[in-house]
């Protein structure tokens, strides 16, 4: 029996990474779906920002302790629901970024297998294909 079919390295913690298979259309139709609620997210999120920056200001003009009690609780309040909802925003965006990563990967490994040497060089070159962003 060879050394190779012992699995020793399994037996010592080192496992092979199993690739994760990447359904491209089904990733592009979902960051599609992202991108049309993200327009309609983003607007929810900007009147809401914009909400808290009026009941900031207002905060600088009042004077009376009670009203500043009150317009703080107000700004709490605005700003929970916008930090939620941002918060969704965010982790949706992560996820969709996620996904194009993983396109990339696949579009690379395409071309690698086309021996498409001269787009090869070129994507390799570009940052954005490399995700140093």
């Amino acid at each position: 029996m060879a050394v190779n079919d012992w699995c020793l390295w399994e037996w010592l913690g080192f496992r092979k990474k199993k690739e994760e298979k990447v359904d491209v259309l089904t990733d592009l139709r979902a960051i599609i779906e992202f991108l049309r609620t993200a327009e309609r997210e983003s607007k929810n999120l900007k009147l809401q920002f914009e909400e808290m920056l009026t009941i900031h200001k207002e905060s600088k003009i009042i004077h009376e302790s009670h009203l500043k009690v009150n317009n703080l609780r107000k700004q709490i309040e605005v700003f929970d629901h916008a930090l939620e909802r941002y918060q969704h925003f965010e982790t949706d965006a992560a996820i969709n970024g996620e996904r194009t990563k993983k396109i990339a990967k696949v579009l690379i490994k395409e071309a690698e297998q086309e021996k498409q040497t001269d787009l090869l060089e070129r994507i390799k070159k570009e940052s954005h294909w490399t995700f140093n962003w």
